[in-house]
């Protein structure tokens, strides 16, 4: 009897999984760069942040001063309200990202697992010419739908996630730290009996530290950020050139004084998008302040130019 192409078809599918599995960075990236600019954002929206020193020095000697602080305080909760929402939904995204990748490796392998005991049956039936027939009737040649069952895979995961409410997920969390938010309690997971309680948070006063140039400094090269990339295990960033040299040699230990990250590898960082704006960002301040600086040289030199020709053209009566 006629039998369809299936290992082809399984075959075909395999490898569709392989090249999307490939591209998980890809998928997460545009997310990456929406958390990197909201976690700046946090800083600068944050308790004595450069927004609100910002909003607050402009009307400082106004006889309106007290309505303007009122007005301003209302707008930053406004906008931090906003950024946490718009952080809790990159953390949904980000578990959809999770479930889907998921889904589909496993969808990936129990289809090798199947074509791989299929291969078994068809050998040992070539032993056995006298049962072939049957065991080919047994052969299940229908064309499999791999799209149902992506979907069928992803229910599942999705039921036997944690029940963990996404403002307990990492990323909601540093954003509330970075706002000037920090829980002195541990929130109540969503379904708990306690989950009516009031969260009790604790306000951490946010002095907005000066930048320092060695903050932007790679520990391995010494110079400025290029190409960055933080290390999912210690958490330090490195340029991906010097990270490059640094695994040449027979030293895997982290650059970074104090660190106990001794295997350091490739699989453990990815690409910093936060680094990479914070980068930009000093280098336009050093623009700004030499831009400034030279501004002032020359108001500086242009005045003594008119000192020096007007005590020129003075006459000494004595």
């Amino acid at each position: 009897m006629p039998r369809r192409n299936v290992h082809g078809t399984s075959d075909a599918a395999v490898h569709a999984a392989d090249r999307y599995l490939a591209k998980e960075s890809e998928y997460r990236s545009g997310i990456r760069q929406i958390q990197a600019s909201a976690a700046l954002l946090a800083e600068r929206l944050a308790l004595k942040g450069d927004i609100e020193s910002a909003l607050l020095q402009h009307k400082k000697d106004s006889d309106e001063f007290e309505t303007h602080c009122q007005e301003a305080e209302s707008f930053l909760n406004e906008q931090r309200r906003r950024l946490k929402t718009l952080s809790e939904g990159n953390v949904m995204k980000m578990r959809e990202i999770d479930r889907i990748v998921k889904a589909v490796g496993d969808v990936r392998d129990e289809v090798q697992q199947k074509d791989f005991e299929e291969q078994q049956r068809s050998r040992e039936s070539a032993q056995d010419s006298s049962g072939q027939d049957e065991i080919i009737e047994d052969i299940d040649t229908s064309l499999p739908d791999y799209e149902t069952s992506i979907m069928l895979k992803i229910e599942q995961i999705q039921e036997q996630e944690e029940d963990i409410d996404v403002q307990d997920e990492d990323f909601a969390i540093e954003i509330r730290n970075r706002l000037g938010e920090k829980e002195s309690k541990k929130r109540k997971k969503r379904g708990s009996a306690a989950a009516d309680d009031e969260e009790e948070l604790e306000i951490v006063r946010n002095h907005g530290a000066q930048e320092q140039e060695s903050m932007f400094k790679c520990p391995i090269t010494g110079r400025l950020f290029e190409n960055p990339v933080k290390n999912s295990v210690c958490g330090h960033v490195y340029s991906a050139q010097g990270l490059k040299h640094l695994l040449k040699s027979k030293n895997h230990q982290c650059p970074v004084a104090g660190c106990t990250n001794n295997k350091l590898t490739k699989d453990q960082v990815e690409d910093d998008p936060e680094t990479v704006m914070k980068v930009r960002r000093y280098q336009r301040r050093l623009e700004q302040e030499k831009a400034q600086l030279s501004q002032f040289e020359e108001e500086e030199l242009g005045e003594a130019d008119e000192e020096g020709a007007v005590t020129g053209r003075m006459t000494v009566i004595e």
